[in-house]
């Protein structure tokens, strides 16, 4: 059956139409049936060739910033950046579920040297990609999908 007529099928039905009244009285199953008939005499008989059709290249949109991600990224950079030059000694509590138990990290100062450090790498990596402009906000990468 053609795409064209599974579309028109799909337009003139719904899933709830056919398992209703469809699977009760038959309503929808005589439609079904002519269109299929329609499909298979309309690909038996032989038709002009399809003009060969031309892709143009889609129009690139307007390039977008996210500016509210530049934020994030900006007290990401200083909030790490701060943990990483002037680090601190600290207890952190781990709330576990119900099943494992609950307990105290130490963090040594080179501990939370090394977690400021990964947090302004994040927080760098965050507004380099809010703040690249990219057409239409979409990544333009090779994959076409």
């Amino acid at each position: 059956m053609p795409s064209r007529e599974q579309l028109k099928i799909r337009k003139l039905t719904n899933v709830y139409d056919l398992l209703d009244d469809g699977m009760e009285n038959g309503s929808d199953l005589a439609e079904l049936a002519r269109l299929q008939a329609e499909g298979e005499a309309a690909t038996a008989t032989p038709s002009a060739p399809a003009p060969p059709r031309v892709d143009h290249p889609a129009e690139p949109g307007p390039a977008r910033r996210s500016w509210g991600g530049a934020l994030l990224g900006a007290v990401l950079i200083t909030g790490g950046g701060a943990a990483a030059i002037w680090p601190s000694e600290l207890m952190v509590w781990h709330e576990r579920a119900n099943y494992l138990p609950s307990f105290f990290e130490y963090v040594t100062r080179a501990g939370a040297r090394g977690y400021g450090v990964s947090v302004a790498v994040v927080g760098l990596v965050v507004l380099v990609v809010s703040l690249l402009r990219l057409p239409g906000g979409q990544w333009s990468g090779g994959s076409g999908d």
